[in-house]
């Protein structure tokens, strides 16, 4: 499935719902999720994920940390994904919020907008 086709099911999941997703990418390079995100709507709430290839052990062990210390410990999402990286060993589990991806693809766009001038029409002559 592509990053479009996934962002399509949750925007429809965010239209039927009324709100956005916490998406938990348990796979390799889970954080490139971001992708799904654009300038305009956003396809996420939270997206955790991990920013390199990882082992189905780590992903296990570290979700199971990740969902106790959100669920039953009421931590927050930088302590819950604190405590992925410290029961899996690996450091690479990032979260992230949806606006601040949304603001970032934003800035990008405006950016290249400005480094690229509309060009000045010429006579058709």
């Amino acid at each position: 499935m592509s990053w479009q086709e996934l962002r399509n099911l949750l925007l429809s999941h965010n239209h039927a719902k009324g709100h956005d997703p916490y998406v938990c990418m348990a796979s390799c390079n889970g954080f490139n999720g971001t992708n799904m995100a654009s300038a305009f709507d956003s396809a996420f709430n939270v997206l955790v994920g991990n920013t390199g290839a990882v082992l189905q052990s780590d992903v296990t062990v570290a979700y199971m940390s990740f969902y106790n210390h959100l669920f039953y410990k009421n931590a927050s999402f930088d302590q819950a994904v604190g405590s992925m990286r410290l029961a899996s060993g690996d450091h690479n589990f990032f979260y992230t919020f949806g606006e601040q991806v949304k603001s970032q693809r934003f800035s990008e766009m405006q950016f290249q907008f400005a480094s690229t001038p509309w060009p000045i029409p010429q006579p058709g002559w």
